[in-house]
């Protein structure tokens, strides 16, 4: 592979040398070589890039579930980086898969797997802080009642520069991963200012799933500021914490 210097910019193949960009640097290499689509699908050495590709291609489906059933808490924070983390939790997921063949492993039987749920629960879907960190009295979360956080007390929180007030919201979903399917409850919403003293709980949601599939708890923490008498989320993110508590 050689760099290629001066004005000249081609993209595709030119008498047998393929011109393409990478990394934001113009490269040349000679045509032909690597894999083509016929010998991927027919070869016996390709046996592992088949076994692959399918498995990639179903933990993607998953990914993308995961995603649009998480969305009404995911959408409360921007983070470019999230898909790539997500991608790399779920691969480790079905990897977890220890029953089916190798080319038929799965996200949906590797979370059957006791090893598949600990993965996923208490996963930080942010990159800061997790809640045990910013809450230092310590929290419980439990299905049948929801999420207590302990003691709570001006001196105890940290608030970020321009923060007044935390939104803490609770929802629960569940997500059939091997027929793409979800139901998702209402969000519990609670909103506490710096003069806030004593626990806070947030019940668990009201939901009626009738499918079947994983049931995940997820909660998420935003600092808010107060503009012209209306809360709204502080520009900077950095602080917000989105986390799943529990996987069934």
């Amino acid at each position: 592979m050689a760099k290629v210097s001066g004005i000249v910019q081609i993209e595709g193949t030119l008498m047998g040398i393929t011109f393409y960009k990478r990394k934001g640097v113009w490269v040349a290499r000679k045509a032909g070589g690597g894999f083509n689509g016929r010998a991927i699908k027919t070869k016996d050495s390709m046996v592992r890039v088949r076994e692959n590709g399918s498995e990639f291609g179903r933990c993607m489906k998953s990914v993308q579930l995961f995603k649009k059933a998480l969305f009404p808490l995911l959408v409360l924070v921007k983070d470019t980086d999230r898909h790539a983390r997500i991608v790399s939790l779920f691969t480790k997921i079905k990897n977890s898969d220890v029953v089916s063949e190798r080319g038929s492993r799965s996200v949906a039987v590797g979370l059957q797997q006791l090893s598949g749920r600990e993965l996923l629960t208490n996963y930080l879907l942010t990159k800061g802080k997790d809640l045990a960190s910013l809450f230092s009295k310590g929290f419980k979360f439990e299905w049948n009642s929801g999420v207590t956080i302990y003691d709570l007390e001006s001196k105890s929180l940290f608030f970020p520069k321009g923060a007044r007030f935390i939104e803490i919201q609770l929802m629960y979903a569940k997500i059939d991963f091997e027929n793409q399917q979800y139901e998702i409850s209402d969000c519990i919403r609670k909103i506490i200012g710096k003069d806030f003293q004593g626990d806070l709980l947030l019940p668990k949601p009201d939901f009626n799933f009738e499918m079947n599939g994983v049931l995940v708890a997820c909660v998420s923490m935003r600092y808010m500021q107060e503009v012209n008498n209306e809360l709204h989320p502080l520009l900077e993110q950095q602080h917000s914490v989105i986390q799943i508590l529990g996987v069934l």
